[in-house]
């Protein structure tokens, strides 16, 4: 098991914090996301990566987990994103990315996005040079 998720005492705690608290505080179910952990995953992904590669980006799939919080712990460890909606993409550049660190890869091309700033920038250069 993690070391950051441990039983104590018979009771879940979650980076130091029980699960019974944070449960009284903001009631159940409840969905919680260990910052520390998603630091320390990306940071072993990344450096075993670095030690054998000499270039490499990371590109987190949003899809996954679009929350807010979670796409801006990933972007200050070095991320990119990985989109696949509007949605998707607009979220990103709420948690910070700028255009050029996400990634585009919707089935569809919607020029109102490229209007409002929502695009890929190699998404975009690939649909120009099609037409």
């Amino acid at each position: 098991m993690n070391r950051l998720y441990r039983n104590v005492d018979g009771g879940l705690v979650l980076d130091g914090v029980p699960a019974s608290k944070l449960a009284d505080e903001y009631d159940t179910p409840l969905y919680v996301t260990c910052e520390n952990v998603v630091r320390e995953n990306y940071r072993r992904l990344s450096s075993a990566l670095k030690r054998n590669y000499d270039k490499t980006r990371i590109l987190y799939a949003a899809k996954a987990n679009t929350s807010l919080s979670v796409l801006t712990i990933l972007r200050s460890e070095g991320a990119e994103a990985d989109t696949v909606s509007p949605g998707e993409v607009f979220l990103a550049l709420e948690a910070g990315y700028k255009p050029t660190q996400i990634t585009f890869t919707g089935r569809y091309f919607v020029p109102k996005m490229v209007l409002n700033g929502l695009y890929s920038h190699s998404r975009i250069q690939r649909h120009f040079r099609a037409c």
